[in-house]
Formats: structure tokens, sequence, C-alpha cells
């Protein structure tokens, strides 16, 4: 991780990968509050809830920019049929993103 240069994109794949990594954590952390099944902890219900809905939606977020930053990588070598059922996919989700009102929850 900190042998070579850094340039944008490197940098950017760095700082998307360490957010991925704080949000899962949180969304964990936050599961777990939520269940009160292990501990139970004097945060209350509905701000752990919170604290989870929050993460999950840039979690999500996060994920789609660290798929974007490896698209090529992943999708590279896929057949034509594989690349239009991906168009399809990117299309739906962008669909799903103003039907869901996802970009206001954020």
């Amino acid at each position: 991780m900190f042998a070579g240069k850094y340039f944008a994109m490197r940098i950017l794949g760095a700082a998307t990968n360490i957010g991925l990594l704080i949000l899962c954590i949180i969304v964990f952390a936050s599961a777990v509050i939520i269940s009160q099944y292990i501990f139970g902890f004097g945060i209350s219900d509905m701000q752990a809830r919170q604290w989870h809905s929050v993460a999950a939606y840039y979690l999500m977020l996060f994920l789609g920019i660290h798929i974007g930053l490896h698209f090529n990588f992943i999708f590279g070598k896929a057949g034509a049929f594989a690349k239009c059922a991906m168009a399809a996919f990117a299309l739906l989700g962008i669909y799903a993103v103003f039907d869901r009102a996802f970009l206001q929850k954020l």
C-alpha cells in the first residue's frame, strides 16, 4: 500500500477502499447494537437504526464507485451477451436511484 507513486486514480482507489472498510465496520457494529443479542449498549435503538441506514446508503454509493474503478478489469473480457446484460443492469440501477429517491437519503 505504501510502495510506489500515488497518482490520482490510485489515491481515489485507496480512499474508496478505506471508506468501504469504515462503512462496513459501522454497518456491522450498528447491526449488533440494533439486535441487542450480544450486547446491550447505552445507545438508543433509533439512533443505531439511523446510523445503520445512513452508513448502508453510503456503502452502496462507495461500492458503485469501487466497481466503477475496476470496471475494465472485471468486465473487460466479457462477451457480447454479458455486456448487454451489464448495460441493462446498469440502466435498471440508474432507474432505481431516481425511483427510490436514493440521492435524497444521503
